[in-house]
């Protein structure tokens, strides 16, 4: 099978996680690399010959590309709402040690309580960057929360 997408990035990083995550959500197939070309620090994705370097670029070029299902949104308030949160979710926090990123989950709880998803019926970026970070918390919210975008992203 010839793969036109391909995913470099180090084995069980946050970032090589959510680029994941995200192309699961918008139903891409696509082949994971481990290896790190040119020694990039960050992920590298090679879509049908475009190569994008970097967790953001990345994730900006796959919702630009594939606008459906939006990850991040068109109305420019939730558009900075899902930057801003993602940003001190995934350099405010550290997926091995969930004790660092408690006030950003204690933060985002009443987002998620008061919704499906973090700014409501679909899921965005936030969701997805939240998921590996909550996924093994007690916590009967953030395990009722990670059940749906993990559903949601495999319909």
């Amino acid at each position: 099978m010839s793969y036109q997408r391909v995913l470099w990035h180090a084995h069980g990083t946050k970032e090589g996680k959510l680029v994941q995550l995200a192309m699961q959500a918008k139903g891409l197939t696509y082949l994971v690399n481990t290896e790190s070309p040119q020694d990039r620090d960050g992920p590298v994705l090679s879509d049908h010959g475009t190569r994008v370097v970097g967790l953001i670029p990345i994730l900006e070029f796959l919702n630009d590309k594939y606008p459906e299902p939006s990850l991040i949104f068109t109305d420019p308030s939730q558009k900075a709402l899902v930057r801003m949160f993602l940003h001190r979710v995934l350099f405010g926090g550290s997926y091995e040690k969930i004790n660092i990123a408690e006030k950003t989950l204690r933060e985002l709880r009443p987002y998620i309580m008061a919704r499906k998803f973090f700014l409501g019926d679909q899921p965005c970026l936030v969701d997805l960057a939240l998921s590996p970070l909550v996924q093994h918390t007690n916590d009967p919210i953030w395990r009722s929360f990670n059940e749906r975008v993990m559903e949601a992203i495999s319909a």
